[in-house]
């Protein structure tokens, strides 16, 4: 029997390398992704570790650890303070979105009034762990 040649192969051949050629690309940019989101998170950490916040919500008082990306997002690495019920002052480590609504609840401090705003919280916390 003879097998009759499609007049779609050339199209089809041609078909298959550009779609090789767009996964080599997406190979490749995704790699490029990543190297931008490592800058990203070495730009940002540089400019915000150690950045001392309050926040608009609660008047909790922390501090700004390091930035990291996930699932395409980046995040900040911080920690609140919290007293206890038995009056020990711990840090309670938490990731917020760089880019969202509760980063932009945060104002920035500077070390005079953070440690000014830490012996405030203190005090008032300690005052109400005693009196309850």
């Amino acid at each position: 029997m003879r097998i009759m040649i499609s007049p779609y192969d050339g199209e089809l051949e041609e078909c298959l390398n550009s779609q090789n050629a767009l996964e080599e690309r997406l190979v490749a940019e995704r790699k490029r992704k990543n190297v931008l989101f490592v800058k990203m998170e070495s730009f940002y950490t540089e400019r915000l570790k150690g950045v001392c916040f309050k926040s608009g919500e609660g008047g909790k008082i922390g501090q700004i650890s390091h930035v990291f990306a996930k699932e395409g997002k980046l995040f900040v690495h911080l920690y609140f303070l919290e007293i206890t019920a038995n009056s020990k002052l711990i840090k309670k480590h938490c990731n917020i979105e760089l880019f969202g609504e509760q980063m932009e609840k945060l104002a920035e401090l500077t070390e005079a009034e953070y440690h000014e705003e830490f012996f405030a919280y203190v005090d008032k916390r300690i005052r109400m762990v005693e009196a309850g």
